[in-house]
């Protein structure tokens, strides 16, 4: 059984749920992991962390509007690479991300398609 009472549905869409919250927090979790992390110059890095945590947070509990935040900010995330390609693995994982959301079975967890 899922969140409040509803369940993820069929084992693909726990899967794909499991595998985007792994994708979107793995970035944030390795990086709270370096004392770089916590230092006053990057200041924002931790806000940004708890902002997303909250998001992925809202996408568990099936709130729309949270999946169309991120599928947004996914989206200009994948279109920045073409003015600041930064490196492979970012790209691969940020169009992976994107990928997962944008799957029927992410759609349907979140009430967008039937």
């Amino acid at each position: 059984m899922g969140v409040a009472g509803k369940g993820v549905g069929d084992r693909a869409t726990g899967l794909v749920l499991g595998s985007y919250v792994l994708v979107a927090a793995a970035p944030f979790v390795l990086a709270g992991t370096h004392a770089w992390f916590w230092q006053h110059e990057h200041s924002t890095a931790p806000v940004a962390a708890a902002v997303v945590a909250a998001l992925l947070i809202a996408l568990v509990l099936r709130q729309r509007w949270a999946w169309w935040l991120l599928i947004a900010f996914q989206g200009v995330v994948l279109i920045s690479f073409a003015f600041a390609f930064t490196n492979v693995p970012a790209l691969l994982l940020n169009l992976a991300g994107f990928v997962l959301l944008a799957t029927p079975q992410m759609r349907r967890y979140v009430g967008h398609s039937p």
